[in-house]
């Protein structure tokens, strides 16, 4: 044992050890003697007083039983993810599925449906996949009552199945999320454990379904109007408003409404942006967002052939040789009439093609079956053949007939967004002014023009026709358009008698090559993009931009023996999707990807690293935020610790520190900070310096962090690569051993790569590092402590602190001070001719073995240059004389000379 951890025993919170908190156990009070097996189920049998360990111990028991019931259902056990998934569900949390293709996301729904005591309710989008549910559903071995409403029932079916909802005879309900929105009157009343949406994109066409679902969980309208007045405070909050009182009270009162949830909500994650500001409904009552999720993650090989002929032609020679599963992208200045041309173009010269206005479920079935070989679409992400369509098992590459561009009008407006762009793009030929508007408009980038009309945002209006002005100044004069002229990665082109700005496009080509390399259970699959350049200004913005998005992109020279290679790979992985879709893939490949816990010291890091992976899904635990991301390897849920957890006591012992044994133990309890004035502290219930009770006590970190662990199996703790940052480590490390095991990570730069590289040279704790940390920490304790009441009694100032480098360092100068003050001696030595002078008064013995050297000092042989030390050593020796009496003679004669 080193220490005592105060209120952390998991079972009873009471004070334990280290020693127990290392090894997964509660405290000797509850568990008096170690048992030979630590498994949890040999601890609960042997605890001497029930507690929080008993729901751990459920918790466990009960994932269990789902795996036992998943394999019966499925016939194989449920994947890592599935199990976190299952944790989650069991703990009652609301959350939204971040996973990749093929992981079986609907499957968990259905398993978990069939695995519930009380009722639930499955959301699909369209009536095929009501029916496929339905039929999953009855292959499984349960005696549970499933109503499922579709378009395919005959009128007096329907009618049928409505008066059995509206009866509540039923366990499990499946319908389309039409149906919610037409039928709410049939639903209104009752109540679901849980409410599964395989299509969260679907379900938020109407904001009014939020609501809907919001009510069958149970909550009222009086609630949602008293969460969507919180929100509109927070936005106020954000202008600046003074409206944090009001907003705190509401908050209050919206924490016990949240308690009246009956049930739990999943959904998939969005691949489109929501509209509605009701969305955030979910954050506010559930606990978690639900946003569009943005990944770059990608496996592409991207080829470039810069030297070109006829696109057209290009395209088609290209699209004959990689054969069907293809994409083809024009650049927006081509437009749709471009797109047109194309698909024309090839489908006149053999190859099938359709456009992306016409994608419906027949192309899509036409295109699997490589009845049609290629889409062909805009290279933008806003048009939905780079945005939309998800099919990893069919596209197998994408071909950029140009360069993906912008274009941007020069004609200025009081739009935000485009005066935004157009800084950002001519900021290299612009002065430092612009830097200012860049961060100024960067806060009120999606705001429509027409907002400006409104009183509220006049400041605002301001600042955008002082831009205007801004930019105004430049494009007016011919010079500086000569200059854009010039540039290698501007263009200037007159478009439908405008002048326009042109540049490349780095999000269109990421998110349109994005779509032949999809995460899935076995990893991320093989993608092939090609580039096929018709405008080099264009393509050289592209290549500066592009490692803004992906720090280690590259463009291969086409080569076409290469790509040969490439598109091997990519076939590979197709199959390998389309067996793992139709159930014949080895579980080895399915449980690739894991999930992990990552805590960090800083929230802002923790957010940084999250956007290092796109756009991450955010929900709280315990009130503190969690980013979840995907690396490819792992799913990560990252959160803050902000700093220091625990801080040594003032009492009992010696200010904190307690002797057992012949060793000092040092007594640790989570900080606390002053939410009026900052101030920190450890023990008392009021802040200490100014009296408020407003006390934010890092217990709720802890809890937080622990509820973390709970979901996972492996919590990887990232505080900062110094001694600090590893007792930081070590105590979060102690505090979610009971529920997960841990690793250390650490890095000295925060980028994607240095953060990939820790994760896989993850290591146990350093306790050197720990044991040097906790005896400084006690050295402050014991050096400064008493010295720092004494300060602030003197002087009256309880902002005056000494500490255990401070009091010495402050004595030191001190005593050099009054030193200085003093008489100084200044000897002079005159030995062969030279003089040397040294501070000092030297005793009689010095001056008799200064002058015996002064006399023999010629004997001395000339030798080559000599450190002193050396020197006189040798002096010594020729002279006959004791070296060592010299040697000693000599340090302190002349200590401090050089």
């Amino acid at each position: 044992m080193k220490a005592i951890f105060r209120e952390m025993c998991p079972n009873c919170w009471g004070p334990i050890s280290d020693s127990r908190l290392a090894l997964g156990l509660p405290c000797s009070y509850c568990l008096p003697s170690i048992p030979s097996k630590l498994d949890i189920e040999t601890i609960v049998k042997n605890l001497e007083r029930p507690g929080e360990f008993l729901q751990l111990h459920e918790l466990d028991k009960k994932l269990e039983e789902f795996k036992s019931w998943f394999k019966e259902c499925v016939g194989s056990d449920p994947w890592n993810l599935q199990q976190v998934w299952t944790k989650r569900v069991l703990l009652k949390r609301n959350f939204a599925i971040l996973a990749p293709t093929g992981i079986g996301k609907t499957t968990f729904g259905l398993v978990t449906s069939t695995f519930l005591e009380w009722r639930v309710y499955l959301i699909f989008p369209t009536t095929l996949l009501v029916k496929q549910a339905l039929e999953k559903l009855s292959s499984f071995p349960h005696n549970k009552r499933i109503l499922a409403y579709h378009g395919s029932l005959k009128q007096k079916e329907k009618q049928s199945i409505k008066e059995e909802i509206k009866s509540g005879n039923f366990d499990i309900l499946i319908t389309t999320t039409m149906f919610l929105y037409r039928n709410f009157d049939v639903l209104k009343d009752k109540r679901f454990s849980l409410i599964f949406v395989d299509d969260v994109d679907s379900f938020l066409k109407s904001a009014k379904n939020i609501d809907k679902a919001l009510m069958l969980l149970g909550f009222s309208e009086p609630d949602i109007q008293l969460a969507m007045e919180i929100i509109a405070l927070k936005a106020q909050l954000a202008q600046g408003k003074d409206v944090g009182k009001k907003l705190e009270k509401l908050k209050r009162k919206l924490e016990k409404v949240k308690e009246k949830r009956s049930g739990i909500m999943i959904v998939s994650s969005a691949t489109a942006k929501p509209k509605s500001k009701r969305v955030r409904l979910f954050r506010e009552l559930l606990d978690f967002e639900v946003g569009k999720t943005v990944s770059t993650l990608r496996n592409i090989d991207d080829y470039v052939k810069e030297e070109c002929g006829d696109i057209f032609k290009e395209t088609l020679d290209l699209v004959k040789k990689l054969g069907p599963g293809g994409l083809v992208f024009l650049p927006s200045d081509l437009g749709r009439e471009g797109v047109n041309e194309m698909v024309t173009y090839l489908n006149s010269n053999g190859v099938p093609a359709t456009d992306y206005e016409h994608i419906n479920e027949k192309t899509i079935e036409q295109f699997k079956k490589r009845e049609i070989w290629v889409l062909v679409g805009i290279a933008s992400y806003r048009n939905p053949l780079a945005r939309g369509i998800d099919l990893p098992q069919h596209i197998r590459y994408a071909i950029f007939s140009g360069v993906p561009k912008i274009i941007f009008p020069l004609k200025l407006e009081n739009r935000p967004g485009q005066l935004l762009a157009l800084l950002i793009m001519l900021r290299d030929l612009l002065d430092d002014k612009a830097d200012y508007f860049i961060a100024k408009l960067r806060k009120y980038e999606s705001l429509p023009s027409s907002a400006l009309e409104d009183p509220k945002f006049a400041k605002v209006s301001a600042l955008i026709n002082q831009a205007k002005e801004y930019l105004q100044s430049f494009l007016s004069n011919p010079d500086f358009l000569e200059k854009i002229k010039a540039s290698d990665d501007l263009a200037i082109k007159e478009i439908d008698g405008e002048l326009k700005l042109v540049v490349g496009d780095v999000t269109g080509y990421i998110q349109a090559s994005g779509r032949t390399s999809r995460m899935y259970g076995g990893g991320i699959s093989k993608g092939l993009s090609i580039l096929l350049v018709d405008d080099k200004k264009a393509y050289n913005k592209l290549i500066k931009q592009i490692f803004w998005f992906i720090d280690d992109f590259q463009f291969r020279p086409f080569d076409w023996r290469l790509i040969e290679k490439t598109l091997e790979e990519v076939d590979r992985t197709r199959k390998e999707i389309s067996e793992m879709l139709s159930g014949k893939i080895k579980k080895s490949i399915k449980s690739f990807i894991k999930s992990a816990g990552v805590i960090v010291e800083s929230p802002n890091k923790a957010r940084t690293i999250a956007s290092f992976f796109g756009k991450p899904l955010r929900r709280l635990v315990n009130g503190i935020s969690v980013y979840e991301i995907n690396t490819g390897e792992y799913i990560l849920n990252i959160m803050a610790s902000q700093g220091h957890v625990f801080d040594l006591v003032t009492s009992p012992g010696l200010y904190g520190v307690i002797e057992e044994s012949g060793k000092f133990i040092p007594i640790y309890d989570t900080i606390k900070r002053c939410g009026s004035c900052g101030y920190q502290f450890v023990e008392g219930e009021t802040c200490p310096k100014c009296g408020s009770k407003n006390i934010i006590d890092k217990k709720t970190t802890i809890k937080a962090i622990q509820e973390l662990a709970k979901e996972v199996n492996l919590v990887l703790i990232a505080s900062d690569p110094d001694t600090e940052g590893e007792k930081i480590a070590w105590d979060i490390s102690l505090a979610v051993r009971p529920f997960a095991s841990t690793k250390r990570i650490e890095f000295h730069e925060i980028t994607k790569s240095a953060f990939l590289n820790a994760i896989k040279e993850m290591r146990d704790i350093d306790e050197n590092r720990v044991n040097a940390q906790i005896t400084r920490r006690i050295a402050d304790r014991w050096v400064g402590f008493k010295l720092s009441q004494i300060l602030q009694r003197v002087f009256k100032n309880r902002n005056l602190s000494a500490g255990r480098v401070q009091s010495p360092v402050l004595n030191w100068i001190i005593e050099r001070w009054f030193e200085s003050k003093q008489k100084k001696w200044v000897t002079e030595i005159v030995v062969a001719g030279e003089r040397i002078e040294f501070d000092g008064k030297p005793s009689e013995a010095r001056e008799v073995n200064v002058v015996v050297l002064s006399e023999k000092i010629d004997n001395i042989n000339p030798l080559p240059p000599y450190t002193t030390d050396t020197m006189l050593r040798d002096a010594s020796k020729e002279l006959g004389f004791d070296s060592t009496k010299t040697m000693e003679l000599a340090q302190d004669l002349f200590e401090g000379v050089s």
